[in-house]
């Protein structure tokens, strides 16, 4: 059989971006990247979990200008926000959500206290939210239910003890999620960067019971298990690859193997998302970059959107399924978000290009940039048109 040279693609939607902020913050990650995410993507769903967390609608539409407003000329970008649904969370602040049903907010993104990026705004005992959750699916907004993503890992156990890391996401879906969608049967779910074979279980296993349950697959699980963090490149044998390193973290092949075998499946339940977050590379610094001068690594990794691409293309074709590609990256995200239907066609060809090692930009006083993820390996496919 004659390998693919190219494949023509709808526009896509990435419903997971790090978009940060911008100069005027003295941070200056927003502009390093909305470029880039325009080159590859029809529309992004920036998280709110910025330095002020994004937590009502107007929050969320100034965010969602602000962004709008840094689109380098010539480059088009369909922006919408995921703001933080928190335990001060109010039913009336979701329904206001939802009265924008369509414009800004496709749905809210949920943390658990203390297992990542969240400024504090998570959530502390998801039951105490019931009648907040209801809000996102009642009949009390005339307008589609409005859908909450969670970032599934739990850092304590119900008795205070330390959870295992490989071990987090497991439990908080046997725990806190699984008696969570019996509760709430009617309303519309997902599951975050799986990465646990026993998580993608029972996402096909809700919903075989008909609730609107699904789960999103990063390509980074794909590509790396957890083993692969701590193989150094090239002959330099076994080396912590700080730059691979996100929550949750990847688990064992089984779980790789678990999530590569979902999607050749073709089940309709699993859609696409980066979880691209930039971390500043700059270790002469005590907080707020990858490597502190301390030697403390801080999970999230600075994915190109590009990279992304190739990674999902090379899978897809690989396993002789190129057709799925589109509902992977586009349609099923459009679908279960109620996103516009894509209004292009792009191609990407077969040819191999090396990963940089940084992106660069300024933070409105200094020059900064980002070590990236897979930086210095090949990916083998790229966007022409």
């Amino acid at each position: 059989m004659t390998p693919l040279r190219f494949v023509d693609l709808e526009g896509s939607v990435d419903p997971h971006f790090h978009f940060r902020e911008g100069v005027e913050a003295n941070d200056g990650r927003l502009e390093m990247l909305l470029g880039q995410i325009a080159d590859e993507h029809e529309i992004a769903i920036g998280i709110g979990n910025t330095s002020k967390p994004i937590l009502t609608l107007s929050d969320a539409i100034r965010y969602q200008q602000l962004i709008t407003s840094r689109i380098p000329e010539g480059k088009h970008l369909d922006v919408r926000i995921a703001p933080l649904l928190t335990d001060n969370t109010t039913s009336q602040m979701i329904r206001a959500m939802r009265a924008n049903c369509g414009r800004t907010i496709p749905f809210v993104k949920a943390f658990f206290a203390g297992v990542s990026n969240d400024g504090g705004a998570s959530i502390t005992d998801l039951g105490r939210l019931d009648d907040v959750v209801r809000a996102t699916y009642d009949d009390s907004v005339d307008a589609p239910p409005l859908p909450i993503d969670f970032h599934a890992e739990r850092k304590f156990d119900k008795d205070g003890q330390r959870i295992n890391m490989l071990e987090r996401e497991w439990y908080c879906v046997e725990n806190d999620l699984l008696p969570f969608f019996d509760r709430h049967q009617e309303g519309e779910f997902a599951i975050k960067h799986v990465s646990d074979h026993r998580t993608v279980n029972v996402v096909v296993a809700q919903r075989e019971l008909g609730r609107k349950v699904f789960g999103e697959i990063c390509p980074s699980y794909l590509k790396d298990c957890f083993e692969d963090l701590w193989e150094g490149p090239g002959n330099m044998g076994t080396a912590f690859r700080a730059n691979k390193v996100r929550w949750p973290l990847p688990k064992h092949q089984e779980s790789q193997t678990a999530l590569r075998d979902v999607l050749i499946s073709g089940n309709p339940g699993f859609f696409y998302g980066s979880d691209c977050a930039c971390h500043i590379e700059d270790p002469t610094r005590d907080k707020g970059v990858k490597i502190t001068c301390d030697g403390y690594v801080c999970g999230g990794a600075t994915i190109l959107p590009a990279v992304d691409k190739s990674i999902v293309i090379d899978f897809f074709v690989e396993a002789g399924l190129p057709e799925l590609i589109d509902p992977f990256l586009s349609q099923r995200a459009r679908s279960r978000l109620r996103l516009p239907q894509s209004r292009k066609k792009v191609r990407y060809m077969r040819t191999d290009w090396t990963v940089p090692t940084f992106i660069e930009g300024a933070d409105g006083q200094s020059p900064i940039k980002a070590r990236l993820y897979a930086h210095g390996e090949t990916c083998n496919w790229r966007r022409v048109e």
